[in-house]
């Protein structure tokens, strides 16, 4: 019994932790001059969030926290997460001028005292694309 009840905590504590860290999904990640592109937010339903975005990925930290944008960033978004924990922005990334554009998004239980960091976006000119 001892051993189901540490088991169950464990994976309690897990789904918890997985929760707490948000996502940033881009869809398309290869965008036309004039295009746009879907950023979706997930994260704990309730949280208020920011989509940032810079021309460059380092550089600039807020609330403690280095972000993966630079210096000229720019806020794209902000919402508040759905009942489903989800929100998101539609944006036209700067091209042609540039031929990338990164991204990424914050969530907050605090109105942006404390945030938490997604993973990095970067939005690509599909005219300019190696493949």
């Amino acid at each position: 019994m001892r051993r189901l009840t540490l088991a169950c905590a464990a994976l309690v504590l897990t789904a918890s932790a997985a929760q707490a860290q948000p996502t940033l999904t881009s869809s398309p990640l290869l965008v036309n001059p004039g295009g746009s592109t879907t950023l979706t937010v997930t994260g704990t339903a309730g949280h208020s969030f920011a989509v940032i975005g810079s021309s460059t990925w380092s550089g600039f930290s807020y609330a403690g926290v280095d972000l993966a944008v630079g210096p000229d960033v720019t806020i794209l978004g902000v919402g508040v997460l759905n009942g489903s924990g989800t929100g998101s922005i539609t944006f036209s990334p700067p091209f042609p001028a540039r031929d990338r554009h990164h991204v990424q998004a914050v969530t907050s239980a605090d109105n942006f005292g404390t945030i938490t960091a997604t993973n990095r976006s970067t939005l690509i000119n599909v005219q300019e694309a190696r493949l």
